[in-house]
């Protein structure tokens, strides 16, 4: 992993108020993505991590949806 923020993982709640949406939201555009094929890293507890990538990988997903 690389150093910096791009290494600190946030959970759905603080995920979701970085992007602006909604964790419900949040939660169906990553069923969405897991569906076809998209894999997040997940704790022992099974809860999703999203890192800064797949941040910016969602934001870019909502813009293309909007222009839609």
């Amino acid at each position: 992993m690389r150093a910096g923020e791009e290494s600190i993982g946030f959970f759905t709640k603080l995920a979701a108020e970085k992007l602006g949406i909604t964790k419900n939201k949040l939660r169906h555009l990553t069923m969405a993505l897991e569906k076809h094929g998209y894999q997040f890293t997940r704790n022992k507890s099974n809860q999703r991590i999203y890192f800064q990538e797949n941040l910016e990988m969602i934001e870019k997903l909502l813009q293309k949806v909007k222009m839609m």
